[in-house]
C-alpha cells in the first residue's frame, strides 16, 4: 500500500473518509495492540484506545490545534500510549473499571476533560443520544452492551469489521459534536464538580 501523507490523513480523519481510516488502521493498529497487551491490556481495550486516540486528533484537527512534527503513526503512538497509561492509572484508583450504562467521554479529548456529577452528564449524555439517527442508536447500543466488533459486524450484518469500526467512529463523532454544542455543556463544564464516576467505554 502506498504511503499517505500527513496532510492528507488529517483531511480524511475529518471527512471520516473509510480509505483513509482503513490505511490508518493498517499502518498502525498492530504497534498499539502490542504495547498495550505488553501493558496488561486486552484487545477489546486497545480497540477503544486506538479509536479515542482518533477521536482525539479529530477534534484538535477540527480546532485548528493539531500540530505534527513528527510522523502521523509516531504522533498517534504517543496519544495512544498516553491514554492508555491514564486509564491504567484510573484502574489503579478505582481497582476497576466502571460501567456506568456504557457512554464514554473520552480521556484525552480536552472538552471532555473535566468531572462532572454523574446524573448531569448522563441526561445531557442521552439527551443527545436520542436526537442520532437510528442506525447510529443500534450500533452504540451493541457496542454498550459489550459486544465484539465482530459481533456487532455479524447482527447488524455489516460487509466488515472495517466497515463497523469506520461506523463507531461517525456515530461516536456525531454524537460528541452535538453534546459540544449544547448551551448546558459549557455550563456542567465550568462547574468543576468533584464526582470520581466516570462512563465507560464503548
Amino acid at each position: 500500500m502506498n504511503k499517505i501523507g500527513t496532510d492528507e490523513i488529517i483531511q480524511g480523519i475529518l471527512k471520516s473518509d473509510e480509505n483513509i481510516i482503513k490505511y490508518i488502521y493498517t499502518e498502525n493498529y498492530i504497534v498499539v495492540r502490542k504495547f498495550i497487551n505488553d501493558n496488561a491490556g486486552s484487545d477489546d481495550e486497545t480497540a477503544d484506545v486506538f479509536q479515542d486516540a482518533l477521536m482525539v486528533i479529530y477534534n484538535k484537527a477540527k480546532e485548528g490545534n493539531l500540530n505534527i512534527y513528527v510522523s502521523f503513526g509516531t504522533y498517534l503512538f504517543s496519544i495512544a500510549k498516553r491514554l492508555w497509561y491514564n486509564e491504567l492509572r484510573i484502574k489503579r484508583q478505582k481497582n476497576i473499571v466502571s460501567d456506568l450504562q456504557g457512554i464514554d467521554v473520552i480521556d484525552g479529548v480536552d472538552e471532555f476533560d473535566y468531572e462532572l456529577t454523574y446524573n448531569e452528564r448522563h441526561k445531557l449524555i442521552w439527551k443527545h443520544f436520542e436526537k442520532l439517527t437510528e442506525d447510529c442508536k443500534k450500533v452504540i447500543k451493541l457496542f454498550i452492551d459489550k459486544h465484539s466488533i465482530t459481533e456487532v459486524t455479524d447482527i447488524l450484518q455489516f460487509s466488515s469489521e472495517q466497515h463497523t469500526k469506520n461506523r463507531r467512529f461517525r456515530c461516536k463523532n456525531m454524537l460528541i459534536e452535538k453534546i459540544i454544542k449544547d448551551p448546558q455543556f459549557k455550563n456542567l463544564k465550568n462547574e468543576k464538580v468533584k464526582d470520581n464516576d466516570k462512563i465507560g467505554r464503548w
